[in-house]
């Protein structure tokens, strides 16, 4: 154990930032940060020897790193918001948001990839060939959208292949489930374009009576981009943005979405355990906000990575 905390501590680096209320006791190894701010370094309550935050058991934690990109995101207040930066061995996905539920990796998620950002935080890696893999927040009604409800969802991603065919997705982020044969809920992901021979960005939305799919922007392979969908749910507007640019607009029909059983997802489709529609690539910073963000929010986040 000595040796994998000597190996954690070469890693963090020393700063001061404001963590959850429910987080570990922290303390400065450099140093003393302002009023009610922490260091990096940190004791956690139920493994004394470990370094980093407090998780619900006694998991490997999170490498909690300071972050200009974190600090603008949590500024535009989110509902949830997981930077997916956990190290190798972590079950859970942290959420930075208190009391909004953190996720469950499943088993083969690759973590502590390299990340989307400037600074050395990391992502999580996704790879379908395998066995469709995601992090989910089950029994999750607090994510649930109603008709005329405004939301915004966010991430990070980095596509290593195209599922091309047009009768299915791949998922980035959502809560997307069906009654009978028609979706319900929401979710942002990818859908195949052949004419384009890309995947398009895509908002996908169903009242459980009917669905609907509007997309946004193609995507090239191996890169990081930055993607972010609105939808103002009055007049059902859907504005699509790429790394920091307009992406597409356009105008649902249906309602904006419903209540749903189905579990929040990352990197996948969850329909309560039935996972499906994997994503192939890395995610990251992935965020959902009920409002919808401004043109200028959405730059000021790319700008800052």
């Amino acid at each position: 154990m000595g040796t994998v905390v000597a190996l954690v501590a070469a890693l963090i680096v020393t700063g001061c930032y404001s963590p959850r209320a429910e987080d570990c006791a922290y303390t400065c190894n450099a140093g003393a940060c302002p009023s009610g701010l922490y260091c990096v370094q940190a004791v956690c309550r139920d493994e004394p020897a470990k370094l980093g935050p407090c998780t619900s058991n006694s998991d490997a934690g999170r490498d909690v790193i300071p972050s200009n990109y974190s600090s603008v995101v949590l500024a535009d207040l989110p509902t949830a918001y997981f930077r997916l930066g956990e190290m190798v061995g972590a079950t859970q996905a942290f959420n930075e948001i208190a009391g909004a539920g953190d996720g469950a990796y499943t088993p083969s998620v690759m973590l502590g990839m390299p990340g989307a950002l400037s600074d050395t935080s990391t992502a999580a890696t996704f790879e379908p060939s395998t066995g469709v893999q995601c992090a989910t927040v089950t029994s999750a009604a607090r994510y649930d959208i109603s008709n005329a409800a405004s939301f915004s969802l966010e991430a990070w991603i980095h596509i290593e292949t195209y599922l091309q065919t047009t009768t299915s997705h791949r998922e980035i982020v959502g809560k997307l489930g069906a009654v009978g044969a028609v979706d319900s809920g929401y979710s942002l992901g990818l859908q195949w374009e052949p004419s384009a021979g890309m995947s398009r960005i895509r908002l996908r939305v169903g009242d459980g009576v009917a669905a609907q799919t509007l997309a946004g922007a193609a995507l090239s392979l191996d890169t990081w981009h930055h993607v972010v969908a609105t939808l103002e749910g009055t007049n059902k507007a859907v504005k699509f943005y790429v790394n920091g640019q307009n992406a597409g607009t356009g105008t649902f029909t249906v309602d904006s979405a419903a209540i749903t059983t189905a579990d929040f997802a990352i990197g996948c489709r969850d329909e309560r355990g039935t996972l499906r529609e994997g994503f192939d690539g890395s995610i990251d910073e992935v965020a959902f906000y009920r409002t919808v963000l401004s043109p200028g929010q959405v730059m000021t986040h790319f700008q800052n990575r």
